[in-house]
């Protein structure tokens, strides 16, 4: 979503103390988490993402929206806590409570995460030794409803 101040400050070039104005937040942007699969996504889980660039880009408390790779939205998430670090620590620490790993769990069957992310980003982008973003989310029911929290 466009944040409507946006083109406002793109118009103020300087104001009268000579600082530049800028918007590092915007309350009416919300991020998306593009799924696969849309699968596993209890009231808590978490998504593995390439690289620590999503562990900057939303931070507890942030609400985002779940998406289906087709564009289908699948609901919304407050961000609970984000973590950075090579895949395979992360996988230790807190592949449990991954979308897909919960999933097959209750499915009865196992999940390997390092398979996952190589078929979600490609041999060639994924390494079990780079770094990654874990996002740990909570579902929210009924965004943009009255009452909704």
């Amino acid at each position: 979503m466009e944040c409507s101040v946006r083109g406002i400050l793109n118009r103020i070039k300087v104001n009268r103390f000579n600082a530049k104005l800028a918007v590092t937040r915007c309350e009416s942007f919300v991020a998306i988490l593009t799924f696969r699969d849309a699968v596993g996504m209890t009231s808590e889980f978490n998504t593995f993402r390439l690289s620590g660039a999503w562990a900057k880009r939303v931070v507890p408390g942030d609400v985002v929206a779940l998406q289906h790779a087709a564009g289908d939205l699948i609901g919304y998430a407050k961000v609970v806590e984000t973590h950075t670090g090579k895949f395979r620590d992360m996988e230790r620490e807190f592949g449990i409570n991954n979308h897909m790993v919960i999933d097959a769990e209750v499915r009865g069957e196992s999940c390997d995460l390092a398979k996952v992310m190589t078929e979600c980003y490609g041999g060639h982008r994924f390494n079990p030794e780079g770094t990654v973003s874990v996002i740990e989310l909570r579902r929210i029911d009924g965004i943009g409803e009255e009452g909704a929290s």
